[in-house]
C-alpha cells in the first residue's frame, strides 16, 4: 500500500504499525500508573489531621498545651499534629514564621489557642 507523492513514498502500513504500538504503550504505561496510584491510596491509611495555632507570649496556651499533648500522645500514629506558633499577643514568638502567617490568615486565626480538625475550627478556648 505504498503511495508516491511527490520524491517521498509513504508506507501506511508501517506507519499504522508505528502508531498502534506507541498507543498500546502509551496506554500500558498510563493504566499501571492508574493501578499504582490507586494501590498506594490504600496502603496509606487515613487520619485526621490537627493545626493547633499558639504562641509562647500567650499565657492561655500553656494549660491548653498541657491539656491536649497527652492527649494527642495517647493516640501517637492515628493522627497528625502540626503546631504553629503565631507572633502575637505578645511581643513576638521567637518560632514564628512567615508561613504561619499565612496558614494564620487562610483560616482567619483570631485568637489563641486555636484547634482546627481536618481544616475545620473546633471551638476550644478554654483549657482551664
Amino acid at each position: 500500500m505504498a503511495k508516491s507523492c511527490c520524491s517521498q513514498t509513504i508506507n501506511f502500513t508501517d506507519k499504522l504499525i508505528f502508531m498502534k504500538k506507541h498507543y498500546t504503550l502509551a496506554t500500558t504505561v498510563a493504566t499501571l500508573l492508574i493501578s499504582i496510584s490507586l494501590f498506594a491510596q490504600d496502603m496509606v491509611p487515613k487520619m485526621p489531621v490537627y493545626e493547633i495555632f499558639s504562641s509562647s507570649t500567650c499565657p492561655p496556651c500553656r494549660p491548653a498545651n498541657e491539656h491536649l499533648t497527652p492527649l494527642f500522645e495517647h493516640y501517637k500514629g492515628e493522627l497528625a499534629i502540626v503546631k504553629y506558633q503565631v507572633n502575637w499577643p505578645g511581643a513576638g514568638d521567637p518560632y514564628f514564621t512567615s508561613e504561619v502567617g499565612s496558614r494564620r490568615s487562610s483560616y482567619s486565626v483570631n485568637s489563641v489557642p486555636s484547634v482546627f480538625r481536618n481544616a475545620e475550627g473546633i471551638l476550644a478556648t478554654n483549657f482551664d
